[in-house]
């Protein structure tokens, strides 16, 4: 199965989790017979697509546990799971506790901190500044986007230059806008399994090539704060970002997927200076 349309299989996946994600709807949507999908599924996640499905709804219930006063039949009816029972049984075995222990332990959101970019979280600590939080709408918007699954902090240059080099093949005009996009807490998912997608800011929907497959961030709320800085010292701001984003009046906390917009034409991670901007998806109270 191409690559293409197991990216797409993703990204579908993760916006749509409290839908059909049966083996044979999954297939049917790709186009492909139940066992040629299972077996182009696993290799390319290392999970079959049942367990997939499950641990990111695991995840993202974790998340609403932690960040949201709901009850947990809420959280188990959002994230997609049949009855209280079942969710309870599935996360017990997923995480060792059971949901409403999780949720007295607010801190499991951001995990240990880790460096970023080659550097320890102490190095990177220091000489950095944020500007304001403040909430801003954001509209829908078109990416191209290639995918890096593991620790945050081995995010390559070379996912940039690749987009970057697809662009001068598509002519695509304007100035480039590059963002990374966080899909998952650190200190929820196994950072062996983190996904991050490095994008490019594109006018429209476009049929992907190869690795490099289109996205949207549909519209909504975000708290935007503004970070100048080296790459490596973003870890060690995220903690007082959120606090921030927490204490906006007349909002809550979505969580994720935190997206980062750079303010440069090319992304170099080792640079000494960086202005980055921090998009946190909030909801009115």
């Amino acid at each position: 199965m191409h690559i293409e349309t197991l990216r797409a299989a993703f990204v579908h996946i993760q916006s749509h989790l409290d839908g059909d994600f049966s083996l044979a709807r999954l297939a049917e949507r790709a186009g492909a017979s139940q066992g040629h999908f299972h077996r182009s599924f696993r290799p390319a996640s290392e999970e079959t697509p049942k367990a997939y499905t499950q641990r990111l709804r695991l995840e993202r219930a974790a998340l609403r546990l932690l960040l949201h006063d709901e009850t947990i039949l809420d959280v188990t009816i959002d994230c997609g799971f049949a009855s209280h029972e079942t969710f309870t049984r599935a996360f017990g075995r997923h995480f060792g506790v059971a949901p409403r222990d999780y949720r007295r332990h607010p801190e499991r959101l951001l995990g240990p901190s880790t460096g970023r970019y080659g550097e320890s979280s102490e190095a990177g600590a220091h000489g950095y500044e944020l500007s304001g939080t403040r909430v801003h709408s954001l509209g829908r918007v078109h990416l191209a986007c290639l995918r890096h699954v593991g620790p945050y902090e081995d995010v390559p240059d070379e996912l940039y230059l690749r987009l970057e080099r697809w662009a001068r093949r598509r002519s695509l005009p304007g100035a480039r806008r590059y963002l990374g996009i966080g899909h998952d807490a650190p200190g929820i998912t196994p950072v062996d399994r983190l996904r991050y997608d490095a994008a490019l800011r594109v006018a429209e929907a476009f049929v992907g090539g190869g690795e490099i497959v289109h996205q949207t961030i549909e519209p909504g709320l975000f708290a935007v704060t503004t970070h100048v800085g080296a790459m490596a010292s973003l870890t060690a701001a995220y903690p007082e970002v959120y606090v921030r984003v927490a204490s906006q009046r007349g909002y809550r906390l979505v969580g994720l997927p935190v997206i980062e917009i750079y303010q440069t034409t090319e992304v170099d991670f080792q640079r000494a200076i960086h202005h980055t901007d921090i998009y946190v998806p909030v909801e009115r109270d």
